[in-house]
């Protein structure tokens, strides 16, 4: 397992999106906050290829690329 480390740019690209959705709607803010720095969360990777959104976990010890997804754009939520 690797630690993750937020830069300061990126802890304050979190902290600027969570206040933004703050405004309207506290409890998304704080959720959607918590999950992106979510533990379970980490080691996915995501891909864009055009319009769509491959998902996928590296297993370093298996030598293999796990893929766990592929998402059109416009899916996105």
């Amino acid at each position: 397992m690797y630690a993750v480390v937020l830069s300061a740019a990126a802890q304050t690209d979190l902290d600027n999106i969570v206040q933004y959705i703050a405004v309207d709607n506290p409890t998304a803010a704080e959720k959607l906050g918590l999950d992106l720095i979510d533990e379970k969360h980490r080691g996915v990777l995501k891909l864009i290829h055009g319009n769509y959104v491959i998902t996928y976990r590296i297993d370093e010890s298996n030598h293999t690329v796990q893929v766990l997804g592929f998402t059109h754009g416009a899916r996105i939520k």
